[in-house]
């Protein structure tokens, strides 16, 4: 086999991003994903610098942004921060996946078959296919055993626990106070509201059109502080452009 083909190209193992879904920021792995490739992140670099850019490149710039503020949210609040840890320390805890068992009458036919097939290359080949077949049903009926109840991926069922946290971290979070606000939507709401102020700022010809422009967006943004006694969520965000 040649070189090449040993090679593992660590991208098949990314997680692949809808087609509208334009980034995504991964907290526990650090990493953000974009729907673009390498050269078209240069063109449009390129435009930017020479501002000269279009309304897609504007939608790129204002997702990094957006993403890039919630690994702030991640390396400097402390919900988000401790939030990460615990579904790190979840994961680290994920038991191993058991060893396929074959019951006992099963493999006892299974020997039986080995030691009649002997040295025949025949045999050994229809004995090996057998037992692939019988420890790949196990397998599968072991996934469906372990993975919650919809969940068809590998995954799912490698990690159930780690999986059935992240479900009952995302109904808390959606989770709306008196108020109607929840903590998903501070930590989003935040995002987008600094998406909103940094980048046509980035994008004006002078420091005062900047602090304009930025002065302008930010006397859109409205603030209502809450008596709620919910400390996670005790203030709205809502962009009136």
């Amino acid at each position: 086999m040649a070189d090449e083909e040993q090679v593992i190209d660590p991208r098949v193992y990314i997680k692949q991003l809808a087609p509208d879904q334009l980034g995504m920021f991964e907290p526990l792995s650090g990493v953000m994903l974009l729907n673009i490739s390498q050269a078209e992140l240069v063109e449009i670099s390129k435009r930017f610098v020479a501002r000269t850019p279009t309304d897609f490149d504007l939608a790129i710039i204002n997702t990094i942004n957006h993403e890039a503020y919630h690994f702030a949210q991640v390396a400097s609040s402390g919900y988000v921060f401790h939030r990460e840890a615990r579904l790190l320390m979840v994961f680290n805890a994920s038991e191993p996946m058991p060893e396929v068992a074959i019951e006992p009458e099963m493999q006892a036919l299974l020997d039986a078959a080995r030691e009649e097939a002997g040295d025949d290359p025949e045999l050994l080949l229809r004995y090996q296919r057998m037992v692939a077949m019988l420890e790949g049903h196990h397998q599968f009926t072991l996934y469906d055993q372990r993975a919650a109840r919809g969940d068809h991926s590998v995954m799912g069922a490698l990690m159930p626990a780690f999986f059935a946290h992240m479900k009952e971290l995302a109904e808390s979070e959606q989770a709306t106070n008196a108020a109607g606000l929840s903590i998903l939507g501070v930590l989003e709401g935040s995002a987008v509201v600094h998406a909103t102020v940094i980048w046509p700022g980035l994008l004006a010809p002078s420091r005062d059109v900047a602090r304009d422009r930025n002065e302008e967006y930010v006397r859109t943004i409205v603030l209502r502080r809450t008596p709620h006694a919910d400390h996670t969520a005790n203030c709205s965000l809502s962009v009136v452009r």
